[in-house]
């Protein structure tokens, strides 16, 4: 009776194409280098199966996988195009990879478990979680031996039990493959059983391992005709299969092995067809979940190869205040998002208004009916609809600012005071998103004071500028060095024009956009590219102005330091004397005297020049 081959049947674990995906996104990228995979070829369970399973661990490097038991090893190539995958040559590759498999027979020799190596050929689409896949187990064609049962035998075998896959077999005696060589004077192929464990339930096919085993016989030790032993353990009883092999005889029927031979081994697909076969997992993910991951694809497909040192935790983990919860702070909350950002609170005390939603990208019509809906807590809510995965808070502050008394008059305004300056000492970063210029002067104090990342964005009709404040290690400039006035009250006694900032509506998607990437540049510096620490931007000629370093200025009202040294030793009742005017920001900073010794100074108002 002849024998014949059992193709595998291949069991992967809905985990393993997670850790799959994981690896592309993660370590993969672009890479298309081969890969090991760890593979279990279980005793068989089940009547006429031939079974391999990968479970969810099997790309973690750290199997062993020259555990001879029942684990063996595969190879993975993944590449990076669907058509790629779909137009490659399926037979080049089988030839390729069986080629490679047995051109070291020495090494098989001393590990015999490589004839079990399997090829899994794959496509990963990120973007919809569907997987094309396609196993491969290598050997030459059946045509090259032909294999006819001798014996079949239930009883227990008279061989120790292998402790490897592949053995032989002589004078009874067990013995390693590495053994043959080592004792080649006393190897008489003539007498020895070839033996291998066999996965196969088939009761007249032996499992596809055998091929490779066959061939790999026939061509280390030169032997046209031997016998082979197929160990089963099949309902908890032990069989032994022996079979006769033969190669390169007169029968027509077995053609001889040329020199290029050409490889067999592709499984079926779900349809009984030679095919690949593709999976579907995006119901079977979480939506936040699947969120998650998506946000994190465009920020990890730039560490492909754009930007492959870019430092995304450290961008991750920056727990962000916004100071305005208005046109700029939804479009810089909205640009934060895109970064990966996930930890944003929001500060404003203003309610959403019908002229809000059109320019204001975090409210939506029904945000403005009653008009009760405080900007801070929609604006949070509005971030956790687009990512549930954020951790966001709004917080209804009036920040103390200079020249308004009415800021610090509030029975409270002291502990609010306090619990603004714990945001600072919370938060990474802070954006100043306000609407006047005097709201931005306790927030530029505090920044400095307490070592943030400060941002200012600020908007005119059709003119911005977007500037990051210095730090006390690196001296640079804050908002309001450029100034030889103090803030002041530059809200009252001013028509609605004058109280709204009107802007071309372009302009604020610019700024916060700016803003963003001038931000994140200071956080990492694995962007690549040399960060300025101002930008104006003049919308009516498409000009930008790019300022690098910008000197603090030693008479600041709000970053020099005896301001800082002010609000540290007196904290809030030395902002609530500034708020009511009871002090003069530009005497305490020494402006005052910087204005009186210029007023000595002769000013050249008119030249002539000799034009002979």
């Amino acid at each position: 009776m002849e024998i014949k081959y059992a193709p595998f049947e291949v069991h992967v674990e809905t985990a393993f194409w997670h850790q799959l995906a994981k690896k592309k996104i993660d370590e993969l990228k672009l890479d298309d280098a081969l890969l090991p995979i760890t593979l279990d070829y279980g005793h068989g369970r089940v009547k006429d199966k031939c079974e391999v399973f990968v479970d969810h661990d099997a790309l973690d490097n750290n199997s062993d996988s020259g555990n001879l038991d029942n684990t063996r090893c595969g190879t993975l190539k993944n590449v990076n195009t669907v058509e790629e995958f779909k137009t490659s040559s399926k037979q080049g590759l089988l030839n390729e990879f069986g080629d490679f498999l047995f051109s070291d027979l020495a090494k098989i020799e001393r590990n015999p478990s490589c004839l079990l190596n399997c090829l899994l050929y794959t496509f990963v689409d990120l973007k919809s979680w569907n997987f094309h896949y396609w196993f491969a187990f290598p050997s030459p064609a059946s045509k090259y031996f032909k294999h006819t049962l001798i014996q079949e035998s239930t009883k227990p075998p008279v061989i120790e039990i292998p402790k490897s896959s592949f053995f032989a077999v002589q004078n009874n005696k067990t013995l390693e493959l590495s053994e043959l060589s080592s004792s080649e004077s006393k190897f008489n192929p003539e007498t020895t059983i070839f033996g291998f464990i066999d996965n196969s339930t088939h009761d007249s096919a032996v499992s596809w391992a055998a091929r490779n085993y066959v061939y790999f016989i026939h061509k280390k030790y030169n032997i046209s005709s031997f016998k082979l032993l197929a160990h089963r353990e099949t309902n908890s009883k032990l069989i032994n299969v022996k079979i006769d092999v033969e190669a390169e005889s007169g029968n027509e029927a077995v053609q001889p092995i040329s020199r290029d031979i050409n490889y067999t081994g592709w499984c079926i697909n779900h349809k009984g067809k030679l095919g690949s076969r593709q999976i579907n997992l995006s119901s079977l993910m979480k939506p936040e979940k699947l969120a998650a991951q998506a946000t994190d694809l465009n920020l990890k497909l730039m560490k492909w190869r754009i930007a492959p040192d870019l430092d995304l935790e450290t961008i991750k983990s920056q727990r962000v205040l916004l100071l305005g919860a208005g046109t700029l702070g939804s479009n810089v909350a909205r640009c934060l998002l895109g970064w990966g950002v996930k930890h944003i609170s929001f500060v404003d005390c203003g309610k959403v208004s019908y002229s809000n939603p059109v320019r204001q990208s975090l409210y939506t019509f029904n945000d403005c009916i009653g008009s009760k809906t405080l900007k801070c807590h929609q604006a949070a809510e509005a971030l956790k609809q687009i990512n549930p995965n954020m951790t966001t808070q709004g917080l209804e502050y009036m920040i103390p600012m200079p020249d308004h008394p009415n800021t610090v008059s509030s029975p409270s305004s002291k502990a609010d005071f306090e619990n603004f300056q714990k945001l600072f000492k919370e938060h990474d970063m802070v954006y100043m998103l306000t609407d006047t210029r005097e709201s931005r002067w306790l927030p530029t104090v505090m920044g400095k004071a307490h070592g943030l990342v400060t941002v200012n964005s600020a908007l005119g009709f059709d003119s911005l500028v977007v500037m990051k404040h210095g730090t006390e290690e690196d001296g640079q400039a804050c908002y309001f060095c450029q100034d030889v006035v103090a803030p002041a009250d530059s809200t009252t006694n001013r028509t609605l024009d004058q109280q709204c900032t009107v802007s071309r509506p372009g302009l604020s998607y610019l700024a916060s956009g700016l803003a963003v990437e001038l931000g994140m540049g200071n956080v990492t510096d694995t962007l690549g590219a040399e960060r300025p620490q101002q930008l104006r931007y003049f919308l009516n000629n498409f000009q930008q102005i790019s300022v690098k370093n910008m000197k603090a200025f030693e008479q600041c009202t709000a970053c020099s330091k005896t301001i800082i040294d002010r609000y540290r030793s007196e904290g809030f009742d030395f902002v609530k004397s500034i708020c009511s005017s009871n002090e003069d920001l530009e005497d305490i900073s020494g402006l005052t005297k910087l204005h009186e010794s210029t007023a000595n100074f002769d000013i050249i108002s008119d030249c002539s020049f000799d034009t002979e």
